[in-house]
């Protein structure tokens, strides 16, 4: 039962080589775990070979036999890992190499059954690393060795070796063995530091000191020295076993144990350092925007201030990363939210009642009072009683619902916004106003229709014969004069819709050649698609304003809303300006103009043309949709650029004292149809819910054309308006826009082309040689030169004038002048109206619009004069030309179909005998020998 020094290489060698090779002898083959086979030679009584796994081979110890030596050559390592070995009887070890054992701060204990180990001197090693107790239980065991045999690692002094259960040996920091012989149960102590380590800041540190080894029976001294993070001692010599540390800050604490065993007046002595991490608790989370239970999703809350790294938040156990996140899918309830950073570390909680969670998905309304507060577009309403929010305020929603019994209405200038889905129960109704509006904003919200649905539309003035442009806003509805229905006063047996396929244009005159593109409707059944509909000619007054109600009373038939795809189409023939569909606004509620455009400016020229039918010349009836009152003339334009008015005051009551702008501003309102040209053949325009205008924008669905009131425009852009007009109320106007992202030339949407239906007259500018309505140019440059253009069908004296700026013109620093090119003056419109005489006919080279001035003259204008004299004296038409000589006569009706036509005139006086045609308006269009056309309006 001890260790023996052996002083000579020579001794050991003679011992190592005299040992006779037998089976069962184990040698090592490489270096490797002790507790692998591969690592070892087996001698099977023949030769050296690689053991077996299976029984009675394996690695040395591993079955219960009795093995045979072992030897741990040069140059190789054994290892014993952290679980230690357990073998059955060996027989000696003789290490040439080295034999490690691995341990850890806990301690491993490796068991070796062998009476002898010879570690040779020089050569052969034992080392053990950090905390590591080696038994060598055979009674009266030996360790043959010298001080260099042995070395302890770490220098820990951890290192343990105990021979038969009794004595004790230790090995210091040289490797030198300390011999020190005790009685059974004695033994040095290994110093066992732990502590509760990682803590967490506010809370204390446990410390707690224990040790490994014999003479657990003896008294131990513990002694504690603990430094702070910031390098100060905060405790030293303490003797505490369990000491606390209080408050600790933020950072790693150094804890060294001292164990001091005395035993028969010996001490034995072991210390130990163990680190001790503080890490940061984090601050209570901040409660952020707490958002209730609506329509789309559950109540949420946002927190912030949250830690650096990854965290938990619980309740929820949600894990995440980020100063902030949003607590989403909370119930109704009051919530205290905590969070766990990193380190484990846990904030206090939330205050108990400042994160309260309420359902505000829907309210109803019960005739006086909203149930849930006043609704929002995240909130499903629910109306069961009465709703006008001409006393009430406007309605927004998730969605909307209208108990059975009960109704809503929408008046002028209000709004009722949904965002998903519109429900009309049984019995239910609702109403919407001339000027009211109904938005729905999601495209795959649904309409429900159980009860009644209205949309209300007041015309503007309108002349008896009079035509008014619709579109309906319900999937169908009917034009019939049944009563009830929503043209009963209307003559129905005037109702058309515009048929693309039979308009054919070969003299590109602006009229279809044999006058069957318009054709009789009898119900409006295409959602998107514009009709036209005579109004009631049997009044005691025009001009006159009527009303009508768009009706859905049964489930089929609801508003329209969503997509829309309404087919448009080229028109056969070679002529490309002349593609015209008649389309129109199907939702109850205004539309952007420039939202529809940009959405379908791949399939269209970009201009809208709305009918606005100005008061008749002279007073005479109007003669249908063809003929000149119902031509180009009376169609205001739209684009991009702007609009253009067909005049410059206009009653919307009869009255001559209500004047109104009749220029679109960029709204079509509900029911509104108007024509658009066709840039692809077979193709869809596109309405869709984006399209719809809510009550952010300023009285939206109020321009109906006709024409409606004056409004402020929303943006101020460099535009400048023109007129042509004269005293008799021949009216063009025509648009000048600058623009950053448009050039001189044609730009689809932002170039409005002329369409020359045979107007009295037309004004207009040009590019290259075509003649535009509205032209957009590149940004305004002074020296900017535009020119003008205009037809007249009749000779006389005419002004030019400003009818409004914007932008640059608006300012005292640019002035707006007229070049006459045939007098060579020019004139400051800013100043006054220009005045000039013409003949009849066509100048696209007399007038030049510019912003600089050179030359200003007052020559006389020159006057000349072309009488045309049409009369109806007992059903002869008289026509006399008092300079020109008559070439052709041609006569339309109401709808401007050819009823009538003579070739060759060739004389100055022509009469129209017995012309077969009931009392109506006719239209009498002569072709002068110049190429000058005068047109006269008759009723026959």
């Amino acid at each position: 039962m001890k260790i023996k020094l052996l002083s000579t290489l020579a001794l050991v060698l003679a011992q190592t080589f005299v040992l006779a090779q037998t089976t069962g002898d184990y040698r090592s083959k490489i270096s490797g775990p002790w507790n692998s086979v591969a690592s070892w030679e087996y001698y099977n009584g023949t030769s050296w070979v690689t053991p077996l796994t299976t029984s009675p081979q394996g690695y040395p110890g591993q079955y219960a036999v009795t093995a045979g030596a072992v030897l741990i050559q040069s140059g190789h390592t054994i290892s014993v890992g952290l679980t230690g070995i357990s073998t059955q009887l060996l027989g000696t070890i003789t290490i040439t190499g080295t034999l490690y054992f691995l341990g850890d701060t806990s301690g491993v204990d490796s068991t070796i059954k062998t009476s002898l180990i010879v570690v040779t001197p020089g050569a052969g090693l034992i080392s053990m690393l950090y905390k590591v107790t080696l038994y060598v239980p055979v009674d009266n065991s030996v360790i043959e060795t010298s001080t260099a045999g042995m070395n302890g690692g770490n220098c820990s002094n951890n290192q343990t070796i105990i021979l038969g259960y009794t004595t004790p040996i230790t090995i210091d920091c040289s490797g030198n063995l300390k011999f020190t012989y005790v009685e059974a149960d004695g033994g040095t102590p290994n110093a066992k530091p732990t502590s509760n380590t990682p803590v967490c800041q506010g809370n204390p540190i446990n410390l707690f000191g224990d040790y490994a080894g014999l003479g657990r029976n003896n008294a131990v001294t513990y002694l504690w020295t603990i430094v702070d993070p910031n390098n100060a001692t905060v405790t030293a010599g303490g003797t505490a076993q369990n000491p606390i540390i209080n408050s600790p800050i933020v950072g790693v604490y150094k804890a060294t144990l001292k164990c001091i065993s005395t035993y028969s007046s010996n001490s034995y002595t072991n210390s130990e350092t163990i680190n001790i991490t503080v890490n940061p608790t984090p601050l209570s989370p901040i409660i952020g925007a707490i958002k209730p239970i609506d329509c789309n999703s559950a109540g949420s809350v946002v927190l912030s201030g949250l830690p650096t790294g990854n965290w938990v938040i619980n309740p929820g156990n949600i894990a995440g990363s980020g100063a902030s996140t949003t607590i989403t899918g909370l119930a109704v309830g009051s919530y205290s939210f905590t969070v766990t950073n990193q380190f484990g570390c846990v904030s206090p909680a939330t205050l108990l009642g400042s994160i309260v969670i309420t359902d505000k998905s829907s309210s109803t309304w019960n005739g006086s009072i909203w149930s849930n507060g006043i609704p929002t577009i995240t909130t499903n309403v629910i109306l069961a009683g009465n709703y006008d929010t001409a006393a009430s305020p406007n309605v927004t929603a998730c969605s909307l619902t209208i108990n059975n019994g009960f109704s809503l209405t929408v008046a002028d200038g209000k709004f009722v916004t949904i965002q998903n889905n519109l429900t009309v129960g049984t019995g239910a109704t609702l109403n919407i106003t001339n000027q009211g509006s109904l938005v729905m904003i999601n495209d795959a919200g649904t309409v429900t229709n159980n009860g009644t649905m209205k949309v209300n539309k007041t015309t503007t003035p309108f002349e008896k014969w009079d035509y008014t442009y619709w579109s309906s806003p319900m999937t169908t509805t009917p034009i019939s004069y049944t009563a009830g229905t929503t043209f009963a006063n209307w003559r129905s047996d005037h109702a058309y819709y515009f048929n693309p396929a039979n308009f054919l244009d070969v003299n590109d005159d602006g009229f279809d050649d044999n006058h069957d593109d318009w054709m009789g409707a009898t119900n409006m059944d295409v959602p998107g698609k514009g009709y036209i509909i005579m109004g009631p000619t049997w009044l005691s007054s025009y001009p006159a304003v009527e009303s009508v109600v768009f009706t859905a009373n049964v489930t089929a038939n609801k508003l329209n809303s969503g997509i829309i795809n309404t087919p448009i189409a080229l028109t056969p023939g070679v002529i490309t300006d002349d593609d015209w569909n008649l389309v129109g606004n199907p939702y109850p509620c205004a539309i952007d103009a420039i939202k529809f455009i940009n959405a379908n400016i791949t399939n269209i020229d970009a201009t809208l043309y709305f009918w606005t039918h100005k008061a008749n010349l002279g007073g005479e009836l109007n003669l249908g949709p063809d003929a000149q009152n119902f031509s180009q003339s009376d169609y205001a334009m739209f684009n991009l650029t702007g609009g253009t008015a067909t005049s410059a005051t206009v009653s919307t009551t009869g009255s001559t004292n209500a004047a109104v702008n009749s220029i679109p501003l960029g709204n079509i309102a509900s029911c509104q149809g108007f024509f658009v040209e066709a840039q692809n053949n077979n193709v869809n325009l596109i309405f869709n819910n984006a399209m719809r205008v809510g009550s952010a924008i300023a009285a939206p669905n109020t321009q109906f054309f006709k024409t409606m009131p004056v409004k402020d425009k929303a943006e101020i852009k460099d535009r400048l308006w023109l007129n042509l007009e004269n005293k008799d109320g021949m009216f063009s106007q025509q648009l000048i826009g600058y623009f950053e992202n448009s050039t001189n030339d044609f730009d689809n949407g932002y170039d409005g082309l002329l369409n020359d239906g045979g107007n009295y007259i037309n004004f207009y500018s040009l590019i290259n040689d075509t003649a535009y309505k509205i032209q957009g140019r590149e940004s305004f440059k002074e020296n900017d030169q535009v020119r003008l253009g205009f037809f007249s069908a009749v000779a006389g004296n005419f002004n030019i004038d400003i009818d409004s700026k914007e932008g640059v013109f608006s300012t005292n620093d640019n002035e707006v002048f007229i070049e006459d090119k045939l007098l060579g003056l020019i004139h400051n419109l800013k100043e006054s109206p220009y005045n000039f005489t013409t003949e009849s006919g066509t100048f696209d080279d007399r007038f030049v619009l510019r912003y600089t001035n050179k030359t200003l003259g007052t020559e006389k204008f020159k006057k000349t004069e072309n009488a045309v004299v049409v009369s109806n004296t007992n059903k002869l038409i008289n026509i006399t030309s008092s300079v020109e000589m008559i070439d052709k006569v041609e006569v339309y009706d109401l709808l401007g179909r050819s009823i009538y036509q003579k070739t060759n005139v060739s004389a100055k006086e022509f009469v129209i005998q017995n012309l077969v045609s009931s009392h109506q308006a006719l239209l009498i269009k002569i072709l002068l020998s110049n190429g000058q056309t005068v047109s006269n309006k008759i009723m026959y």
